[in-house]
């Protein structure tokens, strides 16, 4: 990212679920391909205390979701797979509370909700205050192809230094200011598909092709633009919808008060 940073929030300013130092501790690498809204879950329920790394090893996390890309299909089902790899910020919330309910209780356990970036009323920088004040763990759902990446990303956030205008996020544990958080989470739900991803599987056998008649599909000309694109090599992406959609899921931990997605300047 463009404007992360490397300096250490100072104390009086910085709000977040664990310290920067504790992060680094409490970080897991990603699980898999495609698996960085798992890997937040697992994250969010460690950092919220309903396991520890030590139980790493033993708990079941399967039943969160988790698409693969189709790497090997014919073309038009490998851009129906690229569409919706992973899973959504809406599924990272379905699955942290699928995840935890599996667990042998303790206590009253945290809850997720996913809120789209277009429902929050206010400045993010308020609405990050106000969840990090009540102790809730966030898991952004971002669109990181504005800066070159060939994927949306759900990333952990655990903190944000209010002053210096930084986010604090794991998988990778990076910051990040948060203009950039804002664009990444406002665009469009749309991927852009690389050149060489599309043309090197155009010519395989099989495709099916009513994928292209799906409504979204359609409306984006997307068998026209693969026609184009093989037509003109100055053409470099391929542009599909995208499932994701820009947000945030808020897991409440154990006490916190309930986010409201309207609540103007005190989210």
């Amino acid at each position: 990212m463009s404007e992360q940073s490397e300096t250490n929030g100072s104390p009086s300013t910085f709000l977040g679920v664990c310290s920067l130092q504790e992060a680094s501790q409490l970080a897991l690498d990603q699980l898999g391909a495609s698996a960085c809204g798992q890997t937040a879950v697992v994250t969010a329920a460690i950092i919220s205390g309903v396991i520890s790394r030590d139980d790493l090893q033993t708990v079941d996390y399967s039943m969160c979701t988790l698409r693969t890309r189709a790497e090997t299909a014919p073309l038009p089902q490998y851009l129906l797979s690229r569409s919706d790899a992973g899973c959504t910020g809406e599924e990272v919330a379905a699955s942290f509370n699928a995840f935890v309910a599996g667990l042998p209780p303790r206590g009253t356990p945290p809850r997720a909700e996913f809120i789209p970036f277009s429902s929050i009323d206010g400045p993010l920088s308020s609405f990050l205050r106000r969840n990090f004040e009540q102790k809730n763990i966030l898991v952004a759902t971002m669109n990181l192809q504005l800066i070159g990446n060939d994927a949306w990303h759900h990333q952990l956030m655990y903190g944000v230094d209010l002053q210096a205008g930084t986010v604090y996020m794991m998988n990778p544990l990076e910051s990040c200011h948060i203009t950039w958080i804002e664009r990444f989470v406002s665009t469009p739900s749309v991927l852009l598909i690389r050149r060489s991803d599309v043309l090197s599987r155009v010519d395989r056998v099989g495709g099916d092709d009513s994928v292209f008649s799906l409504p979204d599909w359609r409306r984006f000309n997307v068998r026209e633009q693969i026609d184009a694109m093989r037509a003109d090599e100055s053409i470099e992406f391929v542009v599909i919808p995208a499932a994701y959609v820009g947000g945030f899921t808020v897991i409440r931990q154990s006490g916190s008060p309930l986010a409201m997605t309207d609540c103007g300047d005190s989210c």
